[in-house]
């Protein structure tokens, strides 16, 4: 990711966009599909998963279907899609989805930016061949995804979206990556956006460093102003951004924790400072994690604690 950043200084965006987003070899869809990993969990197999590859059937087609889509360099045996994966199995009976993308989320970094969407495209194709099978309503499915994996969840929103007309219920991005995305700026095609869901909800807490800055969803929510220095986070060393990575995982901590508690609140403004100086106390309050609202829409701001509870 240094690289990237020298990069951006070195050369133009144009030049850049060309390097990143040039034409470069699709694999059919069937091998895509073939290539990632989709492991399915439920209450009667919350430790052991399906592959949904080899068994659609296991699939409820009349429970809610939440869809997780981890980042860079990392795969299905990420810690939190186990932590997710409990505190949702525990709120409430639902399919999930463990996404597992690792052969193409490798290093080179700019490799894996090219590879998301290949993957979104195949995770979509996928979706659509269940939701076509019954075995799945689109219109009942979340797409979880943190860094990069949140703009591959809003590739697989595109390709639905072109292929049927409509739209996958939901999308929530957690730290959507910033590199490549924002810096250099790339355009909505190109990246997680609010039209690739009815609803793209957006948790900001490392922003404009491994982070996304910019507002990007329907509703864009940053925990303590989305610093890149979350509390409880120590301030890294200039010299080596990869020690932001505290503040990059804290919206996962953030979203894991809102699934069984509704004490994450957040406020309607325009601005962190805003927020702080006490503009916004008359404006709206919304729930900020998994039980976002699609009611409320724009910026939205809240403090955490340092620690768990947060």
């Amino acid at each position: 990711i240094q690289i990237i950043f020298m990069c951006a200084f070195s050369l133009g965006n144009c030049q850049i966009r060309e390097l990143i987003l040039g034409d470069f070899p699709e694999l059919s869809t069937q091998k895509n599909v073939n290539d990632i990993g989709f492991q399915l969990y439920t209450r009667a197999n919350a430790t052991s998963p399906f592959n949904l590859k080899d068994s659609p059937s296991e699939l409820n087609k009349e429970l809610d279907v939440k869809v997780l889509i981890h980042g860079f360099t990392e795969s299905s045996g990420v810690i939190w899609y186990r932590q997710m994966t409990q505190a949702y199995l525990a709120n409430r009976d639902l399919n999930v989805i463990a996404i597992d993308w690792s052969k193409r989320a490798k290093r080179p970094y700019i490799n894996a930016v090219k590879e998301a969407r290949v993957v979104g495209k195949a995770i979509g194709h996928f979706l659509i061949e269940l939701n076509e099978e019954g075995q799945l309503q689109l219109s009942r499915t979340h797409i979880i995804g943190h860094s990069l994996g949140s703009h591959v969840a809003g590739f697989v929103g595109k390709h639905i979206y072109r292929t049927t007309g409509g739209r996958i219920d939901r999308i929530t991005g957690l730290d959507p990556a910033g590199p490549l995305f924002e810096f250099p700026f790339i355009g909505d095609d190109e990246r997680l956006t609010r039209t690739d869901a009815n609803f793209v909800d957006v948790i900001h807490t490392d922003s404009g460093i491994l982070g996304f800055k910019s507002a990007i969803g329907d509703a864009d929510y940053f925990p303590n102003g989305g610093s890149a220095i979350q509390p409880g986070c120590n301030i890294p060393p200039l010299h080596n951004i990869f020690e932001y990575v505290c503040s990059h995982q804290r919206s996962l901590q953030y979203f894991i924790e809102s699934i069984n508690s509704k004490k994450f609140v957040a406020k309607a403004c325009d601005s962190w400072i805003s927020y702080q100086m006490g503009f916004c106390n008359l404006n709206d309050n919304a729930l900020f994690g998994e039980w976002a609202s699609s009611n409320f829409t724009g910026q939205f701001f809240l403090r955490t604690s340092a620690s768990s509870p947060y």
